[in-house]
């Protein structure tokens, strides 16, 4: 648990506590910024940072918190409005009075409250101690002997400039060595960590934010970011990494514009590092989006259309590009649906059973075959990121793309508004059957030896890419 008190007045109490059985960290920031942006787990919310409490987002990642008696009338007042409708809906509840006393005899109540939100927050971050520069903590992992590099605005992490996270990919076999060393400090500054393989937690559908190929193609490049510590990838690397950003990540919010037509800003701060960098390599590439994304797709830096689709959910400029570059297959008629089984289902030996069971389900099977060594290893770097990992709501590991089918399916059912919400790229609701189907299998074993056996594409245009990559001689059966 980590225990810290956001206090801007009364440092040198929680410093002194001495009756409290908890070892309380000290944050002198009383803000709802660093309430919500720490790794606190139960929180003292003295001074002004009751504040919090007006929105149940800026504190549903804490177990509980502890407000201080003597904060004032009306800052207790103004705690108990903005905490009302939370204690209505039993999100909060007051457990008890505590008193803490330091070593010089001063004592303060506190109440002690319980969080039951529901919506807890997702580990997207780790932290590290508030009072380290990024380049204290880039020494620190170096010390350790992480394989990794810090992703971008290396001028920030030299100079020690405000920065609202510190961004790094990361070997997957070193991010538990991060992990495990940090779980013990207490943490005020975000790390947000990439690993290759893209086993963050809440990463949609745990994608790997590059494709792991690229990722281990900039481990393999990286460059000292100074000679007293720090690593950063190569000038190649770093202006299709950084274009990748702009792209992929934040579209129009990069503040590029969206094709040539368009004037850049030269104090963009994605200008101000591409254009250099641009120079330095001698590229012939316009700074703008289009302009961009063209050259990554040269450059094979782009991830597949399946992956790709799932981060322009936030990304409405890369959404209308996704759009156009799915029109050649909408002459197409009917829907079709690649499914891709796992090397777990061989050893299962249950291909006929599921075979029958895509046919009970609807499904005409028009293609099926089992892969290659060489269309298995195009499987695992091309389709669905790149990302074979065993997930972390399964016991077992899947292993890599193992049999193919090429279904179609006559009569496609129509998706709900609930459906589309959630799988905005499903065109068939009849596909979402494979959850119920995964389920019944998985039935049949223990809880441990449960696996994500079946991977599928989303739509049609999906499935002619999947095509493309594993068995061109199938396309024509697409009509």
């Amino acid at each position: 648990m980590h225990f810290i008190a956001f206090s801007s007045t009364n440092t040198d109490f929680f410093e002194k506590v001495s009756n409290f059985d908890e070892k309380i960290g000290v944050c002198s920031e009383d803000t709802r910024d660093a309430v919500q942006n720490s790794n606190v787990d139960i929180a003292i919310l003295d001074d002004n940072s009751y504040r919090v409490l007006r929105k149940e987002r800026f504190y549903r990642h804490l177990v509980e918190f502890y407000l201080p008696l003597d904060i004032g009338v009306g800052r207790l007042f103004k705690a108990f409005l903005y905490s009302l409708r939370y204690l209505v809906r039993a999100r909060i509840r007051p457990n008890s009075i505590v008193t803490m006393e330091t070593t010089d005899g001063i004592k303060r109540r506190f109440l002690r409250v319980k969080v039951y939100s529901n919506k807890k927050r997702l580990g997207e971050f780790d932290y590290y101690p508030s009072d380290w520069t990024p380049m204290d903590f880039l020494r620190f992992i170096d010390d350790m002997g992480v394989n990794y590099v810090a992703l971008r605005w290396h001028d920030k992490i030299i100079y020690d400039k405000p920065m609202k996270d510190l961004d790094i990919l990361i070997a997957d076999e070193d991010v538990a060595k991060i992990t495990e060393s940090l779980s013990g400090m207490v943490g005020r500054k975000m790390l947000h960590m990439h690993s290759v393989g893209g086993n963050e937690t809440v990463k949609a559908d745990q994608m790997a934010y590059f494709p792991p190929k690229i990722s281990r193609q900039i481990l393999k490049n990286r460059q000292p970011l100074t000679s007293e510590g720090g690593f950063k990838p190569s000038d190649e690397d770093y202006f299709l990494s950084l274009s990748y950003h702009a792209v992929v990540d934040k579209g129009a919010a990069s503040g590029l514009p969206v094709n040539a037509e368009g004037d850049v800003d030269p104090e963009n701060r994605f200008y101000q590092v591409l254009a250099p960098l641009k120079e330095k390599l001698g590229l012939d590439v316009d700074l703008n989006l289009e302009d961009l994304a063209t050259y990554l797709e040269e450059e094979n830096w782009l991830p597949p259309s399946d992956r790709i689709a799932k981060f322009s959910i936030n990304n409405d400029w890369l959404k209308e590009r996704v759009k156009r570059k799915a029109t050649r297959t909408r002459s197409i008629k009917g829907d079709y649906t690649a499914i891709l089984l796992r090397d777990i289902v061989k050893e299962w030996g249950l291909i006929e059973t599921m075979k029958e069971d895509l046919q009970k389900m609807g499904f005409k099977i028009l293609f099926e075959k089992e892969l290659s060594d060489t269309d298995r290893e195009h499987a695992s770097t091309e389709i669905r990121g790149g990302n074979w990992t065993a997930g972390a709501d399964w016991g077992a590991g899947a292993g890599k793309p193992y049999y193919m089918f090429l279904v179609h399916d006559p009569k496609p059912l129509k998706m709900s508004r609930k459906q589309m919400r959630q799988q905005p790229f499903v065109e068939n609701a009849r596909v979402l059957k494979k959850y119920s189907w995964r389920a019944k299998i998985n039935s049949r074993f223990p809880k441990e030896q449960r696996a994500n056996f079946v991977h599928t594409s989303d739509n049609t245009h999906e499935t002619y890419e999947y095509l493309s990559v594993l068995a061109p001689e199938a396309l024509d059966l697409m009509k």
